[in-house]
């Protein structure tokens, strides 16, 4: 038997075995041979669109078309999607997607099989008021040849949203085989509200670490199943929102929605070679998110930083429902992200590069590989015009920063770090103080803390899973999932040796 060969990329890593499935030139069965839908930016569809040689319906199709062919499972499961599994050297195969966003007789006709249906809980699904993504593609395609224009900016963009987010008209459940009374929740979160409203279909939920869980944990999910990455089906597609990496790469929709608490966007954005952004906390609404928090970022990922762009200018801004919106009002720019995306010079940007994460003697063979692309890149950028603040190699770019604040921040916990310099009953703030107004005095320990690499022990968790949680459960109102008790207790989860599930760390959250 194949044994476990989940080969780790690292910050940065660049692929350079390609496997040719998910190469450009494949023209799809029923698609227009004048349109090839590989590769394919918003620009390019709105364009086919407006020139009559393309339909949002043709669109859908085409994506449906790669999805069936691409999106199998990607790994040998003996036992089942809950047993032990082991990878497949070119799968051909990716499992980004969870659930698709068509009625059942098409999901039937199309040749998807019952787990992908958009609920578990409503086997009939006959809701009006709950279109599918080829009825949604139907209308904008009647409203388009009654009035010649596009429904909105984002018309004919096909959308996969991380299956962390609330939709409607989708099963959503974090990645978990979780027992909901009903699997869709009852409303939209905000941002998917903004994204249709401005003419996205959102075809599918995309594949995650299981309630957003990150290293080799992050791959897996107990309903999704494991998730490869699209250049070789054996290494790590990013967690957690590698469903949404991979999609995009492989040319299963125009863009994805992914979650970043750590590195959740960018990492599948550069595990999958395509362009993901994580905006910061307060622009981006995180409504209708399970396991919403103050540092969890709803980012965009697509195949260019101008598709982003657009991305970004449908959902940001202020939003009643979460508070913390507010503080981007009157902090956009007057004109829109997209228009800032084909700048051709860096001439008054200041970049600094944090040298404290390119110490190669820390790192993998791909991640010291991907230092020399970096170092690379800085002198590109440099030649565009930016100013580039560069501590150069083995330096520290945040130290004095570090040295300065670090132990007024975190002052309880530093202090217990070095209790040789503070000891017992003694009075702490007069030395805490002294190493404000000169950083030299702070002390390290032997590997360096605290430094931007390790601040040093943290404290506890004082329940902010739970309370995230339990805070979600009770605004979605389900009768059989009230609690993260009852998440725990009315679920199933996978079991392997070598890949942990989910279940013990949401019991200690619990405890």
């Amino acid at each position: 038997m194949r044994r476990h060969r989940w080969r780790w990329t690292g910050s940065g890593a660049a692929f350079l075995l390609i496997t040719g499935l998910f190469a450009c030139g494949v023209q799809e069965i029923g698609q227009r041979e004048s349109f090839q839908i590989e590769e394919a930016t918003i620009g390019d569809i709105q364009a086919a669109i407006l020139g009559g040689d393309l339909t949002s319906t043709q669109v859908v199709q085409a994506y449906l078309t790669r999805i069936k062919a691409y999106n199998g499972p990607c790994v040998n499961e003996p036992q089942g999607i809950l047993g032990p599994i082991t990878t497949i050297k070119g799968a051909g195969r990716i499992n980004a997607l969870t659930t698709l966003n068509l009625r059942p007789a098409r999901r039937t006709a199309w040749g998807f099989d019952a787990r992908k249906a958009r609920s578990m809980t409503n086997a009939v699904d006959d809701d009006s008021d709950m279109p599918d993504a080829l009825e949604i593609a139907e209308q904008q395609d009647a409203h388009f040849a009654s009035t010649g224009n596009l429904i909105g900016p984002l018309h004919g963009v096909v959308m996969a949203i991380k299956d962390q987010f609330d939709t409607f008209d989708m099963r959503t459940t974090a990645g978990a085989d979780a027992f909901y009374a009903d699997d869709r929740p009852p409303r939209d979160g905000t941002f998917v509200t903004r994204l249709r409203e401005a003419g996205a279909i959102i075809l599918a939920k995309a594949n995650m670490g299981e309630y957003a869980a990150g290293g080799v944990t992050g791959v897996r999910s107990s309903f999704g199943g494991t998730n490869c990455n699209v250049y070789d089906t054996e290494r790590d597609p990013g967690s957690s929102s590698g469903g949404s990496g991979n999609s995009v790469s492989a040319n299963l929709v125009t863009c994805a929605i992914g979650e970043e608490t750590g590195t959740s966007v960018r990492e599948p954005a550069k595990n999958n070679s395509v362009v993901g952004l994580a905006p910061t906390r307060e622009l981006v609404s995180a409504d209708g998110m399970i396991q919403r928090g103050i540092t969890t970022r709803v980012g965009p990922i697509c195949r260019t930083v101008e598709d982003v762009a657009r991305v970004l200018d449908a959902y940001a801004g202020f939003d009643p429902n979460d508070e913390l919106t507010a503080f981007s009002v009157g902090r956009k720019p007057s004109e829109s992200y997209h228009s800032f995306a084909n700048e051709t010079r860096l001439d008054g940007m200041r970049i600094g590069v944090v040298r404290e994460y390119m110490n190669k003697d820390l790192f993998t063979i791909a991640d010291v590989e991907t230092i020399d692309l970096i170092n690379r890149a800085i002198e590109d950028l440099q030649a565009l015009g930016a100013t580039i603040v560069d501590p150069g190699p083995g330096g520290s770019l945040f130290q004095e920063a570090v040295d300065k604040y670090g132990p007024v921040w975190r002052s309880n916990l530093f202090v217990g770090q070095f209790p040789e310099h503070f000891p017992g009953q003694a009075d702490h703030l007069s030395p805490l103080v002294d190493m404000f107004f000169d950083p030299s005095l702070v002390p390290h320990d032997s590997t360096g803390r605290p430094s931007m690499r390790n601040l040093g022990s943290g404290g506890s968790n004082a329940g902010g899973a739970k309370y995230n949680l339990n805070t979600y459960l009770r605004e979605r109102g389900d009768t059989n999932i009230r609690s993260l008790t009852d998440l725990i207790e009315k679920a199933n989860f996978w079991e392997d040796p070598v890949i942990r599930n989910r279940k013990q760390s949401l019991q200690r959250a619990d405890s």
